[in-house]
């Protein structure tokens, strides 16, 4: 009788409708996000870190990615930088009273053609993916998920 009363005592219902504010984030990214041609018909991967800062206001200070990203994927992302939700990533720094900290979110892409090739992390990714600028990372950021997308295409048949 006592377990059944610290059982029932213990339940709390979760909030099915609420989205944390990093899914918003990253729901808005893979939504705007379209990956650039040249890497998908090659079956380049991307796998690079993100590092975003913030300033007092919410307004982003700087957006920089490591030495592993592909100048392509730099272009597709700042092209579509004002339509990803980076104010619900700036919500939970301020909330966790972290706002002066740096983020990095790793994100990982891979692509494929099908019957043709899939993309695989190369060395290069590896060797430069710690790396801005030809420099080790260093300093006190905050962590997030990371953003994992596979993105496959067909060939019409001729």
């Amino acid at each position: 009788m006592i377990i059944l009363y610290v059982m029932i005592n213990s339940v709390y219902a979760q909030d099915k409708g609420k989205i944390d504010n990093f899914k918003k984030f990253e729901n808005s990214f893979l939504r705007n996000f379209k990956y650039p041609a040249q890497l998908q018909e090659r079956c380049i991967p991307v796998l690079t870190l993100m590092i975003i800062s913030f300033d007092q206001s919410g307004k982003i200070n700087s957006l920089n990615f490591s030495d592993s990203a592909y100048p392509q994927f730099i272009q597709e992302v700042q092209r579509v930088r004002d339509n990803i939700d980076f104010e619900s990533l700036y919500m939970d720094l301020k909330s966790l009273g972290k706002e002066n900290e740096k983020i990095i979110i790793p994100i990982q892409i891979d692509t494929g053609i099908i019957d043709e090739c899939d993309s695989g992390i190369l060395q290069f990714d590896l060797i430069n993916l710690y790396l801005f600028g030809s420099k080790p990372l260093k300093g006190k950021y905050f962590l997030y998920k990371k953003i994992l997308s596979k993105i496959f295409m067909a060939r019409a048949i001729s």
